[in-house]
């Protein structure tokens, strides 16, 4: 992970961020995001930008990637508050790729459980208290074919590949799993002049998550691009009400 935190005062609002994951390059300057986790801190947010395995070419796919996502939020609780961070609401921000992992993980109500030696010590829950998808590309797993980023190769017969794709798709587990009593907040930030991921799937997903049951909000955010979408303004002032929660 990489940390940004107030160095005075607290306790903070925790904020896991997951960058764009759809790159099999190593962590680098760029995937920390510092253009996001700085400004956050400057507000009063411990933000901890947790690598993780994508693609199945670097060991990633169904169930890892979810498994390290999981990993990310349960040390996030333990090692927090010496942060001065509150462990007790952590709010997993998801970027791009790194928003449909997110979502699975949010809307997926078992935890997913990290390998036995496969994770520094956790505590609490293994799952967010509240999600935000920024730029999400949450269609991944509706894309036709299927994209084989996400179910790795050993899922080989065609009933067992089917229920690993199904798992692994935000819109099926929104129907799958309809909100009750106690639901995650979720909320969507989309950049208004983003040519890489177009924005009609946030607002599809927002759609899925509404007839699912589920409180939500979609945010476009005027003029922002995929990479400008991280610092303005309003994207900072969102994710900052989202993380002190209600």
């Amino acid at each position: 992970m990489s940390v940004y935190a107030p160095t005075s005062g607290g306790p903070w609002p925790l904020v896991v961020v997951l960058p764009d994951g759809s790159e099999a390059a190593p962590p680098s300057v760029e995937s920390s995001l510092p253009e996001l986790g700085a400004p956050l801190a400057a507000q009063g947010v411990v933000v901890m930008v947790a690598q993780y395995r994508g693609q199945v070419k670097v060991a990633g796919g169904y169930p890892v990637t979810f498994q390290d996502v999981a990993c990310a939020i349960g040390v996030a609780r333990k090692i927090g508050p010496t942060y001065r961070a509150d462990p007790a609401r952590v709010t997993l921000v998801g970027y791009s790729w790194g928003a449909w992992a997110g979502a699975v993980v949010a809307l997926t109500p078992t935890p997913f459980t990290p390998t036995a030696g496969a994770c520094n010590p956790t505590t609490g829950s293994l799952r967010p208290d509240a999600f935000v998808g920024l730029e999400g590309w949450f269609s991944v797993a509706q894309e036709t074919p299927p994209q084989t980023i996400q179910v790795p190769s050993v899922y080989a017969d065609a009933a067992t590949r089917a229920a690993a794709t199904a798992a692994s798709d935000p819109y099926q587990l929104a129907k799958t799993y309809p909100a009750g009593s106690g639901a995650l907040a979720i909320h969507l930030l989309h950049g208004s002049a983003d040519q890489n991921v177009d924005s009609g799937v946030s607002t599809s997903f927002a759609a899925a998550l509404t007839a699912g049951g589920y409180a939500n909000s979609l945010w476009f955010i005027p003029g922002a691009d995929i990479e400008s979408a991280l610092s303005v303004d309003s994207t900072i002032a969102w994710i900052h009400a989202y993380a002190k929660g209600p």
